[in-house]
């Protein structure tokens, strides 16, 4: 039996104790218990008497349902009791300055609707009339310099490939003036938001057309049960909607490709709701019912790009001259946990999705690979939840190229019950859903083709990384030994030589590489020095590469003690590095009496004082 999760919000205190004896989920707005935190930047002072109330109970349902859907666990990532925890039972009692709306049998019913849909939980709600309301400014950061803005489209934008993509395309493609509004769950989210606007504004004459309002919803942290984040969208759409009404306008945009909109479930791990319906049809559909029934007027909410795949995307913004800032944007789902550098984990759907669109479209040196922790295709999927979701997105690609119309339906029943949200007739809904997949399908496969004809010499000296997805693609058996360490491959750079590359060592058992701007930190265990018959401890190899750091490149019988039995160290040191590196050529020079054994690369102690 699922257990209804009682959350209380607003100001004042539960009015008796809920049925089932359980302790209620407080959140608040609210200063006086204000755990839930929001805020809307860059809005002009000259609106700040004219914002109906509607709109201020618009932006706290919205923070409450986003809020409430991570203080509930849905059981963990391993999702215990065969995933009996998955599917919540939410009961929100909500104070709000328009109950006679809220509490409408229409409203009602297209809420719980669209967010069981989304989130794939159960939702009942009950709103009372609010007994004490906020200064106006707690909610809104009002700029009194800023003019008004005459605003054509209100978007959402996220930073990533898709929303910049649609923001290009509205401001420099139709002349648009458009509003953007962004969520901030977290700083290095903000940051990297601002720093592809400013990049943006560097590149084009459209300052003028964009009005950007970032919007902070978070809550404290000690609510944190769960990350899934399934209503997210639905927040987005509340935020996107009272800027458009305060705009004066009827419509908001997710820009979102067809692909990650339908989505599909590509294995059986991303079933049901595990695969995200943020910009689903159906979902979009439902939010655009649920506003026109709170505003009492046509509301729409659009997705522009539900008929492309992620490649298409990236190929529009090829064309309209900015494919310079695709490594500006973020499309990582793990965006909270990102690196300074690495950016992208580069093993989420996202992450795989991306990497092969901008290599479809042929400008992956937009897209720097020092982003990305893990490289697809030769780095090794380290976990079994990295590996599964690339075996998954690689199925699923080669079998729509070879399903067939008739087998899509078949096997994808459930999009029957999504083609009468699409605005066309059941038959050509059918037709362009099918299509759409496929493509994605022949982009992919294309890809893969072009990545085993790059990387003939390593399939064929057998040298390829038996963890790395071109290992999976090429079918060469992966690892089976478990005491085996991982060993990491550096990202198959173009030209890359052994004179170009600098290794710099910076701990007792780590080294930082360089090639030109590229920089990457290695352990010696990930480049292949572990000593097999000693746990946790780096072999022979490792020292001699500390030899050569000290010589400055340089081994000979200056250090007779390295010299020592150095024949055979040293070509074990070079068949190391050749694989690490994926070059064939030998990184040593064979010995010379006058210079002993001398490195092709560059490799220097840092600690030590430079001439």
């Amino acid at each position: 039996m699922v257990r209804t999760n009682w959350i209380w919000c607003g100001p004042d205190g539960p009015t008796g104790k809920p049925p089932d004896g359980s302790r209620p989920i407080r959140l608040s707005t609210f200063p006086d218990l204000e755990n839930v935190h929001l805020k809307l930047e860059n809005i002009s002072k000259v609106i700040s008497k004219d914002i109906p109330s509607l709109l201020l109970d618009m932006l706290e349902v919205g923070s409450y349902v986003y809020s409430a859907d991570q203080a509930v666990s849905r059981g963990g990532k391993t999702l215990p009791h065969e995933g009996r925890d998955w599917r919540r039972d939410f009961r929100f009692e909500i104070p709000v300055r328009n109950p006679d709306i809220w509490n409408s049998e229409e409203v009602g019913k297209l809420l719980r609707s669209t967010l069981s849909f989304l989130s794939d939980d159960f939702y009942e709600f009950h709103f009372r009339q609010l007994c004490k309301d906020v200064p106006i400014q707690q909610y809104f950061d009002f700029d009194e310099g800023r003019p008004w803005f005459e605003a054509d489209e209100v978007m959402l934008f996220s930073g990533g490939l898709d929303s910049f993509t649609g923001l290009c395309q509205a401001t420099i493609e139709n002349s648009r003036r458009v509003v953007l509004v962004s969520h901030r769950p977290a700083p290095q989210l903000c940051k990297r938001q601002l720093k592809l606007l400013e990049e943006f504004r560097s590149v084009t004459d459209h300052q003028y057309r964009v009005l950007h309002v970032p919007v902070w919803v978070n809550k404290g942290e000690r609510l944190t049960r769960d990350t899934s984040q399934r209503s997210r969208s639905f927040l987005y759409v509340m935020l996107a909607a009272v800027v458009a009404e305060v705009h004066g306008l009827n419509q908001v945009s997710f820009y979102e490709n067809g692909y990650v909109s339908f989505n599909l479930p590509i294995s059986e791990q991303l079933q049901g709701a595990r695969a995200s319906r943020s910009t689903h049809p159906k979902v979009i559909h439902g939010f655009a019912d649920l506003l026109g029934a709170l505003l009492q007027k046509d509301f729409r909410v659009a997705n522009p790009f539900i008929w492309k795949t992620r490649a298409e995307v990236v190929q529009t913004l090829c064309d309209l001259g900015m494919k310079e800032l695709i490594g500006s944007t973020n499309s990582c789902a793990h965006v909270r946990t990102g690196e300074p550098i690495n950016t992208h984990c580069g093993v989420c759907s996202q992450c795989i999705d991306r990497r092969f669109a901008v290599q479809f479209c042929q400008v992956a040196e937009f897209d720097p690979i020092s982003s990305y922790k893990t490289l697809l295709p030769l780095d090794p999927l380290t976990d079994t939840e990295s590996r599964t979701m690339v075996e998954s997105y690689l199925r699923f690609a080669k079998d729509m190229t070879r399903i067939g119309i008739d087998g899509f339906y078949a096997k994808y029943g459930q999009t029957h019950n999504i083609l009468r949200h699409l605005g066309l007739t059941t038959g050509e809904a059918a037709k362009k859903l099918f299509e759409l997949h496929e493509r994605h399908g022949r982009q992919v496969c294309s890809v893969l083709e072009t990545q085993i004809r790059e990387h003939a010499r390593p399939i064929a000296n057998g040298t390829v990384n038996p963890d790395s997805m071109l290992a999976m693609v090429i079918g060469q058996p992966k690892s089976r030994s478990k005491k085996k360490p991982v060993v990491a491959r550096f990202p198959s750079l173009p030209d890359l030589s052994w004179k170009a590359i600098t290794i710099e060592m910076v701990s007792v058992d780590s080294v930082r590489i360089r090639v030109g701007s590229f920089s990457r930190t290695y352990t010696g265990y990930a480049m292949g020095f572990c000593d097999n018959r000693k746990k946790n401890a780096l072999n022979k190899q490792w020292d001699l590469l500390w030899q050569f750091a000290d010589g400055e490149g340089k081994l000979n019988w200056s250090n007779p003690r390295a010299m020592g039995g150095a024949y055979k160290r040293v070509n074990l040191l070079r068949q190391t590095l050749k694989v690490f590196f994926g070059l064939e050529d030998n990184p040593i020079s064979d010995y010379e009496r006058d210079t002993g054994y001398v490195a092709h690369f560059k490799i220097v102690d840092p600690s030590k004082k430079q001439p």
